[in-house]
């Protein structure tokens, strides 16, 4: 059984996956401003549709399975 810390890392790692994906795709187009920033941050996250969360919670599943 893995440690907890282990559990924790692994999660962590997959938040970290999602952050970094809107902060891609919400940083494409220059924001002049925080409500522009906003804005684009608002409009990535609409487009995560349940595919990509699907796929997220797949593999999470799966890495968790491997170290427990």
């Amino acid at each position: 059984m893995a440690s907890p810390k282990k559990k924790r890392q692994c999660v962590q790692g997959y938040m970290l996956f999602f952050r970094g994906y809107v902060k891609d795709v919400a940083y494409r187009t220059k924001a002049h401003n925080v409500v522009e920033l906003k804005e684009n941050i608002q409009a990535t996250i609409k487009t995560v549709d349940q595919g990509i969360l699907q796929s997220f919670w797949m593999e999470l599943e799966y890495r968790l399975d491997i170290i427990l």
